[in-house]
């Protein structure tokens, strides 16, 4: 019996993807293109924010199963902004807050409900 556990697909993506927007984040901030420096710092964040969800994936599994996809969905696009622009830390934390609250109030009534 094969007891070794196997990878998604999924989680192969962020994980390529996020490595991806690191090389070439960190590749724009070494070869110092005449681009906007604000590009090499904002795939850098998004590349390390996705490459931390591919390493937290499973148990992100595991809240998806206690959480609607579409709360997930949006708590993990709330980190992405979070990751391009730091600033925007309160609105994405009172957002993730008020999110998770309403989730788990409909999640009740429509258990309730059954």
């Amino acid at each position: 019996m094969n007891s070794k556990p196997r990878l998604q697909p999924v989680r192969i993506l962020l994980g390529v993807i996020g490595g991806l927007f690191l090389a070439i984040g960190i590749w724009i901030a070494v070869a110092e293109f005449d681009v906007n420096g604000i590009w090499a710092g904002v795939l850098v964040r998004v590349g390390s924010m996705l490459a931390v969800t591919c390493l937290a994936y499973p148990h992100l599994h595991t809240l998806k199963s206690k959480s609607s996809m579409l709360a997930l969905g949006v708590l993990i696009g709330l980190l992405v902004i979070l990751a391009a622009r730091p600033r925007l830390f309160p609105f994405a934390f009172v957002a993730s807050v008020v999110l998770l609250f309403a989730n788990g109030i409909l999640r009740r009534l429509a258990s309730s409900m059954k």
